[in-house]
């Protein structure tokens, strides 16, 4: 008994041993890091990745980590862009908005935010449906510097000035609105201090008479509220879209058939469109406009 125990006891003492070792062989290699200068975090590397590393460099481990932190660096500058669009930190929270290509105008009494020189017009979801669109999910947004805009429905051009922001003055937007007096405050709010902006006062109805379009047309945008809206706007892309071009349409079912479930009307206008058009999103708006969806689909 007496044997087994000092047994015991010796390869306890030989375990505390080798223990000890290994914690004074760590503790040296990190006083032999700090003084070569050599950072904690950089423990467990090669050092041929440290040596990159204090060479300025970026080794591939290192690029797998560093697309967290620079998203969260943007997030702390409270600057995230889009595709032509832009989201800013403002008063604790992140607002969808726009560049304004004129500084110092308001359409709709948006919020003007300057941002490091540049100022940005908050873009409301509850007032645009395309940005209620994109703020639930819409990845195809086919708007860019230079894009040519046939915008049915322009209303008071709400959405149409944050698509001229968009677009820039190499594109240009021909919004077309029929009713007289929401017309006058199209050109009131938007075309007379928007270069990039052509009205259109004509009935979508009647593409073939539009008299100041001068080119085709990359993306229509169309927000009409009539029972035969698809047609409508089928026919205006019959006349207008480009081949391969983008339509973004606005469908809004209480104005096709106030008694059909909201699911059926969607899934009746797009099979009309399906024929000519690739589909490629369809986006719910609720909340903030009920029984309204946008569609996004390329001509074939």
């Amino acid at each position: 008994m007496a044997k087994s125990t000092i047994q015991q006891g010796a390869v306890r003492g030989a375990r505390h041993q080798e223990t000890t070792k290994s914690r004074q062989g760590q503790r040296d290699v990190l006083t032999r890091s700090h003084k070569d200068g050599i950072p904690a975090s950089y423990h467990g590397v090669s050092k041929k990745e440290t040596a990159e590393r204090q060479a300025g460099s970026r080794t591939p481990r290192e690029c797998l980590r560093a697309t967290p932190t620079e998203s969260a660096m943007k997030e702390r500058e409270g600057l995230i862009k889009g595709n032509g669009f832009y989201q800013i930190k403002f008063q604790g929270t992140m607002r969808l908005v726009t560049e304004n290509l004129v500084p110092g105008n308001r359409v709709y009494n948006e919020k003007l935010i300057l941002k490091k020189g540049v100022e940005y017009r908050t873009w409301e979801p509850y007032r645009s449906k395309l940005a209620a669109a994109i703020t639930n999910g819409l990845n195809v947004v086919p708007f860019t510097e230079g894009t040519q805009v046939l915008y049915l429905g322009a209303s008071t051009g709400t959405t149409v000035s944050h698509i001229s922001d968009i677009i820039g003055p190499k594109g240009v937007v021909f919004a077309v609105e029929h009713a007289s007096r929401v017309a006058r405050e199209l050109l009131d709010r938007v075309v007379t201090h928007r270069n990039n902006v052509v009205p259109v006062i004509q009935d979508a109805r009647h593409p073939l008479e539009y008299h100041s379009i001068f080119e085709d047309a990359d993306v229509i945008y169309a927000d009409i509220a009539q029972p035969d809206q698809t047609e409508i706007v089928l026919a205006n892309c019959n006349a207008y879209l480009k081949h391969g071009g983008h339509l973004l349409l606005v469908i809004k079912v209480r104005s096709i058939d106030s008694l059909a479930p909201t699911e059926k009307v969607i899934s009746d206008e797009t099979a009309k469109i399906r024929r000519d058009f690739d589909i490629l999103q369809t986006v719910d708006l609720g909340p903030y406009d009920k029984h309204h969806a946008l569609v996004a689909a390329r001509m074939r």
